[in-house]
């Protein structure tokens, strides 16, 4: 019998990547997969890029952080009331996010299993609903409702008609 799941919580929405050169990683997923950029965003002042590349259904989201690491935590550190470990710095995967439309109903299913966020819910850079849980293994797990996305849609949809 499979275990019971949250009728809140959907597919993997993206995996998240940190790029040391954004250019070259957009390139290569563009050549050899064909993927398109969906979207930019960041933080400037922490020092933040990121792209959401998109084919399909699937998502990278890639990151690339500014060279004062020591600065980027501490300022991490008070957005996100959360210690970053330095592995985060480091090119390579760094979380798999969940999708869910219900993102309150999302977060107390995983908190009723005994899962609790190291990020508290938030608004994310990109505008969607975000926390962060850790599996197990310590792997990043990100539970992600994609209101940001909607809004910049609306928003491009509505200054196309403009034009």
């Amino acid at each position: 019998m499979p275990a019971p799941t949250s009728p809140e919580l959907g597919n993997i929405d993206h995996i998240a990547i940190i790029v040391e050169d954004m250019a070259r990683t957009i390139s290569f997923y563009k050549k050899c997969f064909g993927f398109a950029v969906e979207r930019k965003f960041g933080n400037s002042e922490l020092g933040i890029k990121a792209v959401v590349l998109k084919k399909g259904h699937s998502r990278i989201e890639l990151f690339h952080y500014r060279d004062d690491k020591p600065q980027f935590a501490k300022n991490i550190l008070q957005v996100h009331g959360s210690a970053v470990p330095e592995s985060y710095f480091t090119p390579g995967i760094r979380h798999i996010a969940f999708r869910t439309r219900q993102f309150d109903g999302a977060v107390n299913f995983l908190r009723k299993k005994g899962v609790n966020p190291w990020i508290k819910p938030k608004t994310g850079y990109s505008g969607d609903s975000i926390t962060f849980f850790s599996d197990p293994n310590g792997i990043m797990l990100e539970v992600v409702s994609p209101l940001g996305r909607r809004k910049n849609r609306k928003m491009s949809k509505a200054s196309r008609v403009k034009k």
